[in-house]
């Protein structure tokens, strides 16, 4: 995960966090931009898989970092749900 704090983030952000995710092997790659990624900036996260959270300020960062816990959370228990279904049904 990374806070990038600027007027608008831009792609070199992008890119140096993606490689840092890299390098660590990171499953999840969460980048949190306050207040906002540039367009260029959205284009390239998305084409790299990246989970993006802008806030408008600092305040909503930890907001932020909260519905990406809940959404993992929420994704899992979904996987389990239609894994348990399909081994049932075989």
């Amino acid at each position: 995960m990374d806070i990038e704090i600027q007027e608008e983030v831009d792609e070199l952000k992008v890119l140096s966090f993606f490689a840092k995710t890299f390098d660590i092997r990171a499953k999840k790659k969460v980048l949190v931009a306050v207040p906002k990624l540039s367009e260029n900036a959205k284009t390239i996260a998305s084409g790299y898989n990246l989970i993006i959270k802008e806030c408008p300020n600092a305040r909503n960062v930890v907001d932020a970092i909260l519905e990406v816990i809940h959404d993992e959370k929420a994704s899992k228990k979904q996987e389990k749900l239609v894994t348990s279904s399909i081994e049932v049904n075989s």
